[in-house]
Formats: C-alpha cells, sequence, structure tokens
C-alpha cells in the first residue's frame, strides 16, 4: 500500500480560517475544536488511496490535473476538501463549505 504526502496551500487555510471563525461566532471555541478534529482526521486519510475520490465538479474546467473531492461533513454542514494529486503528494487547494459556487482558477 502506497502512502501519500499531504500538502495543504495557503488558499485552503484561508479557508479553513474563515469557516473556524464563523463556526466560532455562531457555536463557539468549543465546536471549532472538534470541526478541526474532524477536518484533521478526514484529511489524514488521503494519506492512503486518496484515488478512491470522486472527481469534482470543476474538474473538467480546471485543466489537465484531475480536480478531486473529498467530502467533509461536521457542524454546521458539509465541506468540499478539493485537491488533485501530483506524484506521491496530494495538493489540498481549497476547503469549501458545500453551498459555495464552483471553484475556479484564479481570474476566471
Amino acid at each position: 500500500m502506497s502512502s501519500f504526502r499531504v500538502q495543504i496551500h495557503p488558499t485552503a487555510f484561508e479557508d479553513i480560517d474563515s469557516a473556524t471563525d464563523w463556526i466560532a461566532l455562531k457555536a463557539g471555541p468549543e465546536k471549532v475544536a472538534e470541526w478541526l478534529d474532524s477536518l484533521h482526521a478526514c484529511v489524514e486519510t488521503m494519506k492512503t488511496f486518496p484515488e478512491r475520490c470522486p472527481l469534482a465538479k470543476e474538474s473538467g474546467k480546471w485543466g489537465p490535473e484531475k480536480l478531486r473531492q473529498l467530502l467533509f461533513q461536521a457542524y454546521p454542514s458539509k465541506y468540499r476538501i478539493l485537491f488533485h494529486i501530483a506524484g506521491d503528494v496530494v495538493h489540498v487547494l481549497q476547503v469549501r463549505h458545500g453551498a459555495r459556487r464552483w471553484m475556479h482558477k484564479e481570474g476566471e
């Protein structure tokens, strides 16, 4: 069984910060800790067989890389972890609330 490294890009960290700020306002800091623990556990699963995750709706518009998604459900709703695989590295590009618009490259 091969093992992958997971690299979280700055845009994904920005998404995580925004989500935790919102959760802190709505539900308090204890929920933020639970959400972060759940997110970390979900991301860790991508170290093994990330190809199991389906292509994201945006994949055809993204370019030559296959943009994949891993659904993550924790308070308060569903999120999509958007990533692509290059060699043995999983590049986490965004962590998007399920209701947000599809992801596009900058400038589109």
